[in-house]
């Protein structure tokens, strides 16, 4: 068996908090003032800018009144004009830039063809023409973008 030996050490906690049990239940009107005035400062705040976020929503609906509907056509043709963009004939919105994402742009003209696919007899002859349209200028713009520069990733 093994003896455990106790040693006495002259460990000593001691509390050096400056708060004690009794300032807990004194009131500290200094704190109250404070939240009270922040409260008062933020309702303030809160209002003037409700007012100016009511002012800019109702001018966010009248421009979106004025805007037309999404419809067929115009789905297709942002998602041929992000083709486009893909393949380096238009600048990317966010940066201004020029680049070029075959993977990207190959993607995109799958999807507008899976879409001609399933829509097969539920278009307008209008909406028909243009997906044919749009579709062929995609494919030709594809193949002349690829084949102009090999280096570029495919």
């Amino acid at each position: 068996m093994v003896d455990y030996i106790k040693k006495e050490s002259n460990f000593k906690v001691v509390d050096r908090r400056s708060v004690t049990s009794g300032d807990l239940l004194k009131p500290k009107s200094n704190f109250v003032d404070n939240v009270s005035s922040l409260k008062n400062n933020n309702i303030k705040q809160n209002k003037s800018k409700l007012k100016k976020d009511s002012s800019d929503i109702s001018k966010n609906n009248e421009a979106v009144k004025d805007k037309q509907p999404i419809n067929f056509s115009m789905f297709i043709q942002s998602l041929a004009h992000q083709a486009f963009i893909c393949m380096g004939l238009f600048p990317w919105p966010d940066s201004k830039l020029i680049k070029i994402n075959l993977l990207q742009a190959r993607e995109t003209i799958d999807i507008l063809q899976m879409l001609k696919n399933k829509t097969i007899g539920n278009l307008t002859t209008e909406d028909d023409n243009l997906f044919e349209n749009l579709l062929y200028k995609l494919k030709m713009t594809f193949i002349n973008v690829k084949n102009s520069d090999k280096n570029l990733p495919k």
